[in-house]
Order: C-alpha cells, then sequence, then structure tokens
C-alpha cells in the first residue's frame, strides 16, 4: 500500500476477513474496530513503533518492521528485491504491467497517472496518548477523513469521547462512547482542547448544553459539570 495503509471500518463479528502478506507504509487506521476478522498477521511495517502499535489491537504477532526495497519505486515497479524483508512474511513479487488498461489502442488515449515519491513518513507511526481527561472520561480530537465520515461530521471539528467510567458525570448525564461532542454552553467546539477551554469558562454552573453527534445523529443533552 504505496504511501498509505490498512483503513478497516466497522468489521462485524465473525466476519472471517483475512488481511496478511502485505506492505503497509505507514500505521493502521482502524475505526470503530472491536473484532478484527480471522487473521491479521504477517505484514511488513515501515517501523517498529508502527508494529507495535497495530499488536495493541492483538494482531500482528508475527509481523515484522522494516524497509521493504522496492526496485524502482520512480518508474512505478514496486517489485522487492531478493533480500527484502517483505518475503519473510509471505509477500510474493508479482508482474507490474499486467493490469489497467491493455489494449494498445486504449493505451494511447489513456491518462498516465503521476508517479509518487515514497514516503516513509514516521512522524505518522508514534504512539498518542489515550487523549484529555474531561469530567472523569477522555476526550480527543478528531484527527482524520475517515474519522470525519466515520462519525457523520461536517468538518474535523469537535471532540470524540473516549471513555465513559461507570461514575463519571459523563455517564450521569447520558454521554456514551464514540460520542462527539460538536458544542458545548452554546459555543461550537473546534478541537479537544477548546473543550476544556469552554468547560473553564462555565464554571460555576451545575450543567450545560451540548450538542453530540451520536450514530451519525444529532441530539442535545445536559451535561453536568459538577
Amino acid at each position: 500500500m504505496i504511501n498509505n495503509s490498512f483503513h478497516p471500518h466497522v468489521w462485524f463479528a465473525n466476519s472471517q476477513d483475512v488481511f496478511e502478506n502485505n506492505i503497509v507504509m505507514r500505521k493502521y487506521f482502524p475505526i470503530q474496530v472491536k473484532d478484527w476478522g480471522q487473521q491479521v498477521d504477517n505484514n511488513l511495517f515501515p517501523d517498529e513503533a508502527a508494529l507495535e502499535l497495530a499488536r495493541s489491537n492483538g494482531t500482528d504477532a508475527h509481523s515484522i518492521a522494516g524497509d521493504p526495497q522496492f526496485l524502482h519505486p520512480e518508474k512505478g515497479d514496486y517489485t522487492v528485491s531478493p533480500n527484502s524483508p517483505a518475503l519473510n512474511i509471505g509477500f510474493k513479487n508479482f508482474a507490474m504491467d499486467s493490469f489497467g488498461v491493455q489494449e494498445p489502442g486504449l493505451k494511447a488515449l489513456a491518462l498516465q497517472p503521476v508517479i509518487p515519491a515514497l514516503v516513509m513518513d514516521k512522524s505518522q507511526q508514534t504512539l498518542k496518548p489515550a487523549g484529555l481527561p474531561f469530567l472523569g472520561g477522555m476526550i480527543k480530537p478528531v484527527e482524520s477523513m475517515e474519522e470525519r465520515s466515520a462519525y457523520g461530521l461536517q468538518d474535523e471539528s469537535g471532540a470524540i469521547i473516549v471513555s465513559v467510567p461507570e461514575n463519571s458525570l459523563l455517564a450521569a448525564s447520558g454521554i456514551r462512547p464514540k460520542d462527539v461532542i460538536c458544542t458545548a454552553n452554546g459555543i461550537k467546539v473546534t478541537s479537544a482542547k477548546h473543550l476544556l477551554e469552554i468547560l473553564e469558562a462555565a464554571k460555576g454552573k451545575e450543567k450545560i448544553p451540548v450538542e453530540i453527534m451520536r450514530n451519525q445523529q444529532k441530539q442535545v443533552l445536559q451535561v453536568r459539570v459538577k
């Protein structure tokens, strides 16, 4: 997956899906995945941080990290060298010119893709903190187009509820994990940090109104803040 990675979204239990013998160049990007199918293993990651992040989900026990050693990536040839670690996890080279438009007359008409430079973006692989503490639970910002799509948001504003302990103020207010707080006390929430600032400004109140997105539907709740 050139300059990209595995993006599983909301797998159903007992799906029996298998993802193995692949090369990924960034960390995985799962959204609301609790059941990881039949097997996700024997894949090549760009570095140990991305691999360990995947293993924290219970996958990739036999996967490894390293440079895939593509032979001619500047030409769109992603065949790996005989010394590539990808061959150790079951990846097999395949012809780079036997798919896509094949008819000579059509090839002459077809647009040619721009071959991208390889990006081993290791800054994307670092383990991120679980989130920011908020009313006894944890929140995080909306961090990608994938999350925006999964939660049905118009933009990347808002704060995602990560955890709601049983005895927290969030639980007492009816907030659930994976709710997204879009407005709080009548103010649009631009980020998780901004939500904390709104909470700080609301000192003295017992409750504040919040608009949330839950299962891609808007709801208004009164949240206990003390």
